[in-house]
């Protein structure tokens, strides 16, 4: 795989020299202190520690968190309200960076907003729809049916992966229920938990 390599940190594989476009930072990278961490500058190259305590499914279910976290953070406006409306717009939200068709993913434990397997943006783009165990109740995301523009998982072994996400402000779209502000002004609800750390 061209200059990557391989070193050992405490307990944790790396993998070093990962070629990524600087145009598509920041990136949220598996860590080996830390589940996931921000690479918030652009780079060419990245490092990612391997992961083997854990299933792929958790690590999706981490980095759906970590972006809702981060882009509620930053502004990114790519967390919207658990609803149909929402879908409209993660799709027009997409499109804007040329991104069609997408794919709607909903927990499988929990409500749906759409029937079927398939909808249907504004402009009649042909969308798939899917049910996953990796996504609490009350959540979908949506995200380009081509995940290569989001990022990819690296296997070392059976049950040893490392994970890379480029492109999170544009490629993913998180709907779920926001809480109400009180009348202090402050938001009700828990906040996502603290998952990820910051490199650069």
């Amino acid at each position: 795989m061209g200059e990557e390599q391989f070193k050992t940190t405490g307990k944790r594989m790396m993998m070093e020299g990962i070629p990524v476009s600087p145009e598509t930072f920041p990136y949220l990278v598996s860590g080996s202190g830390r589940r996931m961490l921000w690479v918030r500058q652009p780079r060419e190259r990245l490092s990612v520690a391997f992961r083997h305590e854990e299933t792929l499914e958790e690590v999706f279910s981490w980095v759906v968190e970590s972006i809702e976290k981060e882009g509620l953070k930053r502004d990114w406006g790519n967390v919207l309200p658990f609803s149909e409306d929402s879908i409209i717009q993660a799709f027009s939200h997409l499109a804007y960076y040329g991104i069609k068709p997408a794919e709607v993913f909903f927990s499988d434990q929990g409500p749906i907003l759409v029937e079927g397997e398939e909808v249907l943006s504004e402009d009649g783009t042909v969308n798939k729809v899917s049910r996953v165990p990796w996504l609490p109740p009350g959540y979908g995301i949506v995200v380009p049916e081509n995940k290569t523009f989001l990022g990819s998982a690296i296997f070392l072994a059976e049950g040893c992966f490392a994970v890379v996400v480029h492109n999170p402000s544009r490629g993913m779209v998180v709907l779920r229920d926001l809480p109400e502000e009180n009348e202090e002004g402050t938001k009700n609800g828990p906040a996502p938990q603290d998952l990820e750390s910051e490199v650069g």
